[in-house]
């Protein structure tokens, strides 16, 4: 886009980094360094800035090639003759946004970008998008949503929970004896109970000396933030920050595991999560040369998008946030499944390699089937609502910040709540647009508008102070699925990072392509 024409309401976000060189690993260089610096430098945290005022929660950095190249051509001044890639780098703060909003964004500027340079006189866009109101905020939108028609049910289950389970915290204070409210209180002891009671305590963080069994303390660091105000044992977290990796799948082998996943009969969203599994297999031993006669139990984060919930009111209209989670429990796992798999076809046939294959394959389906049964039971039964429910009186009640400071501070837990993580964003192709004057119809995303066509999209939300070891998102457009691996490091070293990357996208491969 010309610099002297940039539209007005994109508030003077807009930043353009002219990049000296011609090649595309000079531009991946560009683009993913503000990347990784932008994930973990929180300049987007702040409402308001002391200083200048009123801050954004937002912005954008366009990165281009200036440079000339034999790669894309002649050095003319036309970059869209030459089909010069570029890379947009859009940092949100995560309160406002998730990615299916995001994706609305990105789609509307590309669209406003083509309808904006095809007038003569840059007069604007001829049908620009609706003003919309502020939108709900998650809990709101879940749990004041009993007055709205429902949207489209969970992909992955059909059917949730009824629309009569859905009373605000506030109802509930004011009736502790209510149905519902014994509905909070048996959610939030099951979820106790659990970490209690668990036959084989999940594992956050790879054995080692330094970290211990990987247990990250268990059910004693939440325990002691909780009765002291701090956790037993602190450390500096400073020099934390996340170590990006990027991945793609291409297009056949995405097509492959979608279908392998419809014959198996699960979501291929649970399909990714028994990949992620399967990879921390191979990564929290300490000793690597074991014959992997120790299984693990593993916690997963699994992204949700609540907009898909049975009586959301959220119409996905606009930028907002309403991304919810859920914890999967894995296993217990042998270690090194993940190698297991990852040797499929590299080992000449034979009765004991066929059984290793089998046993590899079984084991990882079952995980895959048992994310599901978790998911659909989470949904189906309401525990989605009083997950959110039990969310909103934890912030009501307690000082969210100070606990989550404390726990990332914690010696024994590093911040590290979950062994793993997996957003599956979907299909950029299936969101509808936003709303725009004059249009009545609403069409999809597209990947190509005009002379611009989007390749690749990646996404991730910051892990570094807290949350899991191995965060992983995908996101399929034109048929591939991009991947984002970022743990945190120092905790997760850089080359174990990228083995981690290679070993999930390799394992998906194997997945995709075995036959049987």
């Amino acid at each position: 886009p010309r610099e002297n024409v940039i539209p007005k309401y994109w508030g003077g976000s807009l930043r353009v980094k002219n990049i000296p060189g011609s090649t595309r690993r000079d531009l991946d260089a560009s683009w993913q360094t503000r990347f990784g610096r932008d994930l973990d430098s929180g300049t987007v945290m702040s409402v308001v800035d002391k200083k200048e005022g009123q801050g954004d929660l937002w912005k954008l950095e366009l990165h281009r090639l200036v440079g000339s190249s034999s790669e894309y051509g002649s050095n003319d001044h036309d970059a869209k003759k030459r089909n010069v890639p570029c890379a947009l780098v859009l940092t949100m703060n995560h309160a406002i946004s998730d990615q299916g909003s995001v994706n609305l964004v990105m789609d509307q500027i590309l669209s406003d970008i083509v309808d904006f340079e095809g007038r003569k006189d840059f007069g604007g866009v001829g049908n620009p998008a609706m003003i919309q109101p502020v939108p709900k905020c998650l809990e709101e939108s879940i749990l004041g949503g009993h007055s709205s028609p429902s949207l489209s049910e969970e992909d992955a289950v059909h059917g949730t929970a009824s629309p009569s389970k859905r009373t605000t915290l506030s109802s509930l204070l004011k009736s502790p004896f209510s149905s519902s409210f014994k509905d909070l209180r048996e959610y939030a002891f099951g979820k106790a109970k659990e970490a209690i009671t668990a036959e084989t305590p999940p594992v956050f963080l790879p054995e080692s000396p330094k970290h211990g069994d990987g247990t990250g303390g268990g059910i004693l660091t939440p325990t002691s933030i909780i009765l002291s105000g701090s956790p037993w044992g602190t450390e500096n977290i400073s020099d934390r920050r996340s170590c990006v990796q990027y991945r793609i799948l291409p297009p056949e082998i995405t097509a492959a595991l979608i279908k392998k996943s419809k014959a198996r009969r699960v979501p291929i969203s649970m399909t990714l999560a028994a990949a992620v599994a399967a990879a921390c297999t191979d990564f929290f031993n300490e000793n690597e040369m074991d014959d992997g006669n120790k299984s693990r139990t593993y916690k997963l984060l699994q992204s949700l998008d609540t907009r898909r919930f049975s009586g959301a009111t959220d119409p996905g209209d606009t930028l907002s946030c309403q991304a919810g989670s859920m914890d999967l429990l894995v296993g217990p796992l042998p270690d090194f499944l993940g190698r297991k798999i990852r040797s499929i076809g590299k080992k000449e046939g034979g009765e004991t390699n066929a059984k290793e294959k089998e046993e590899a394959m079984d084991d990882f389906w079952k995980v895959a089937k048992q994310s599901y049964e978790q998911t659909a039971s989470y949904l189906k039964w309401g525990d989605a609502i009083e997950a959110v429910r039990l969310f909103d009186l934890g912030m009501n009640v307690c000082d969210i910040g100070r606990l989550v400071d404390s726990y990332a501070t914690s010696s024994a837990s590093k911040g590290r709540a979950w062994s793993a993580g997996i957003t599956n964003v979907g299909e950029y192709e299936r969101q509808r647009v936003v709303p725009r004057q004059g249009v009545s119809e609403r069409g999809n995303l597209q990947a190509k508008r005009g002379d611009y066509e989007i390749e690749e999209i990646y996404y991730a939300t910051s892990h570094a102070r807290v949350g899991c070891t191995f965060p992983v998102g995908c996101i399929t457009v034109k048929g591939k699925m991009s991947c984002t691996i970022n743990p945190p490091w120092p905790l997760i070293s850089e080359e174990r990072s990228k083995t981690f990357a290679d070993a999930f996208v390799e394992i998906l491969k194997v997945v995709a392509t075995e036959q049987g």
